[in-house]
């Protein structure tokens, strides 16, 4: 979600140039061309060493390593 407000559409706000760019801008950025996820609930249970990013595992664990999450 793209969120900006710059003043009321009345107000000749939206025809500055520097408001034209943020929301042009703000359009790039949420433009997903992969379009929206599905089945998100089919997400595999990755184990921390194997994440694509480096993850700090801490606090205590809500599945025993290799167990299937919530179904």
């Amino acid at each position: 979600i793209f969120y900006f407000r710059p003043g009321h559409e009345t107000y000749p706000t939206y025809h500055d140039a520097t408001v034209q760019k943020v929301l042009i801008n703000g359009v790039k950025w949420a433009y997903n061309p992969h379009g929206a996820l599905t089945g998100i609930t089919d997400a595999p249970n990755v184990p921390v060493e194997k994440a694509l990013e480096p993850i700090v595992e801490r606090g205590p664990k809500l599945h025993q390593a290799g167990e299937a999450g919530y179904r």
